[in-house]
């Protein structure tokens, strides 16, 4: 993968997916080292989850995520057999330093390359993509869908182009935010994997 530079998380159950789907969850950005990866995050939360590693505040993220996605406070198992079944990549392909700011325009439009490359070479079924300011930049490159995941609820999926196959995208908060919670939006990731 040429223009992919932060290796991405591959879980190794993910052709066997989610519910039968593949998923493919888009973070926006790293912050701190420029040796960091998704991969690396990834295996260091799992390492803490087997009770190897102590606990860093940027994990409630991912627990958070796990959790909205099953719809129950997912215990460590679950919790490791759901990310071992799904694949994490980070838009952005460099890390930020400093302050966790958004990077600026131009990373997000250097980086829609290898974003193009990992559709290609995961070919998902569902994207997730965490957090409004993400889902704002990317969605000028798909197509927005013509019906709601939820009835009556305005929330659509956008298509993405891949080897001639429509890829969805579903936009939510970043589950490092409370408002991205069990309650509120279980409904609606549990009903955009159906509708993959």
């Amino acid at each position: 993968m040429k223009n992919i530079i932060l290796e991405p998380w591959v879980g190794e159950n993910y052709a066997n997916g989610v519910e039968g789907k593949k998923i493919l969850a888009l973070g926006d950005s790293l912050y701190g080292d420029e040796g960091n990866s998704s991969y690396k995050l990834v295996e260091h939360f799992i390492t803490y989850k087997n009770g190897d590693t102590g606990h860093m505040n940027w994990m409630n993220t991912y627990t958070r995520f796990t959790n909205v996605i099953l719809g129950e406070k997912a215990d460590k198992k679950k919790t490791i057999d759901f990310w071992n079944s799904i694949v994490f990549y980070n838009y952005v392909q460099h890390t930020q330093i400093g302050n966790r700011k958004a990077p600026p325009d131009e990373d997000y439009l250097n980086s829609h390359e290898a974003f193009t490359e990992a559709l290609e070479e995961f070919q998902p079924d569902l994207i997730f993509v965490w957090g409004w300011g993400l889902w704002s930049k990317i969605t000028r490159y798909g197509v927005e869908a013509d019906f709601n995941i939820l009835e009556n609820r305005e929330l659509k999926f956008y298509y993405f182009e891949s080897k001639g196959k429509k890829i969805p995208a579903f936009g939510h908060p970043h589950p490092s935010t409370p408002i991205f919670n069990i309650k509120d939006w279980t409904p609606y990731l549990q009903a955009a994997i159906k509708k993959a």
